[in-house]
Order: structure tokens, then sequence, then C-alpha cells
């Protein structure tokens, strides 16, 4: 399928939280992709003095200036009211294309069973990182902090399609029509989580995740829930939310 054919449906909302090159690159890199993308949505999360040539890119850029930070649900909720194609997607600054991800990714969501789409994601180095995964329980929290186990699924060469509970908000398209149908992320949660609670609320009206074993990107993960105290805090509140939200009671 070319470009031609997308029709501009495609709406990217990007949260940068003084990511001023990364964000310069990205930009770029979507420019030079085949698919049509109709605008991108900017969210500057603290004060950022980048200056975007706006008139530099084939697509609509669409900027917000925060006054003060918000979480990464209310953020990417907020650039979906500005939102005014097909299809949407929430991606990172810190993700680089190795190929234009949004035509086979498109075909998944032509299938009405699929409710998120979403690539391969790999490391610098090249290896798969773990951003599709089992829905986290109690005991597969405790296995992963006693033994490392994260619940991860394996990558199958028997399929070029993979069906996790659960994909990372580092990049996830799916019909503006399901997002405004699940509401949007919960933005109760402040960070972490959302993109776990999000594919839950997803399962739940019969729609599933698929990853495109077919489509790869690069993620240059930071961790900084693991270095940093704060973000760590954040992390168990994360957590301790989903677990009262929804009690064990997930989809099969």
């Amino acid at each position: 399928m070319m470009s031609s054919n997308l029709e501009k449906k495609i709406t990217i909302s990007i949260v940068s939280h003084g990511h001023c090159k990364m964000l310069t690159n990205l930009l770029q890199e979507i420019s030079g992709l085949e698919s049509s993308i109709a605008e991108v949505i900017i969210t500057h999360n603290i004060p950022s003095d980048l200056v975007i040539n706006k008139l530099s890119y084939s697509f609509q850029v669409k900027v917000i200036k925060n006054e003060f930070p918000l979480g990464f649900g209310k953020n990417h909720n907020q650039a979906f009211k500005l939102c005014t194609t097909k299809y949407f997607c929430v991606l990172n600054p810190d993700v680089r294309f190795l190929e234009d991800p949004f035509t086979d990714l498109i075909d998944c969501l032509k299938n009405k069973k699929v409710g998120i789409a979403a690539p391969l994601v790999l490391n610098e180095k090249g290896l798969i990182e773990d951003s599709y995964r089992k829905f986290p329980t109690p005991m597969s929290i405790l296995k992963k902090a006693l033994f490392g186990k994260k619940g991860i699924y394996k990558s199958s060469a028997c399929s070029p399609f993979l069906y996790p509970d659960w994909v990372a908000g580092m990049f996830m398209l799916l019909n503006s029509s399901t997002y405004n149908k699940l509401g949007g992320f919960d933005e109760k949660y402040f960070l972490y989580y959302e993109d776990i609670d999000f594919c839950l609320r997803c399962w739940r009206e019969k729609m599933s995740i698929v990853v495109s074993q077919n489509v790869r990107i690069i993620h240059n993960a930071q961790r900084d829930s693991h270095a940093n105290l704060k973000f760590f805090s954040f992390h168990l509140r994360s957590m301790l939310r989903f677990f009262l939200k929804h009690w064990l009671r997930f989809p099969r």
C-alpha cells in the first residue's frame, strides 16, 4: 500500500521532557517516511527553547506547552483532543525508525478484532526489548524481584504476529474511534502502568493487542524507575493503583 492510499490519516502524539535533539531527529525521520502523516502533536511537558520550523515538514506540526508537568496519560489525552485523523499514534521521543512502520500496522487494524497495533522494539544493540508482556500479578512481581522473571512473551518464527496481554506505551497505533471508546488513558496514573491499564481495557472491549514482527523500531530506553527514587515511588504507586483498580479481574 502506497502512502497516497493512506490519505493522511495518521496523527502522532509525542511528549517531550527536554528531548530537544531527539525530537528534532525524530521529526526528520518521520518526514522521510513513505506513510502520509497528517499531523504531529508535540507536547512540551517542561519549558523548552526548541524552535521548530513547521514549514520544514510535509505534515502539520501542532505544539502544546504545559504550564506545569502533566502525567503520561493526561498529556496524550489532551493531544488526542486535537486529533483530526482516523488513526492516532502514541510515540516516545527516544524512538528511531529502521523502516516505515505504519503501513503494516494499519493493515493489522483493518481487522475489527484488533484494538492496538505495535512494532517489535529493539534496543540500540539490535536485541529485542521486553516491550510486550503478560499482565502483572502480585506473584509475577515477586518472581521478578526475586528471580528476575519479567513475564515476557518469546518471539516466535511461526507467525509474523504476537498477541501479548499488553504493549509498552513507547509506540501504540490505534483507530481514533478505539481511543475514544476506551476513554483514553486513565489520568489517575501519573507515570507507569497507564499502558498496561489501557491494554487491559482494550481486551475487555473484546479487542486484541497485536505486535507485528515484520515491523521493527529502535528504542533508547531510560530506566528511570531503577535509578531514581522519585520515579521508583511513581512506579510503586501506579502498581498499587493498578491492582486495587482491577483486583486481578483480567480478561481471559
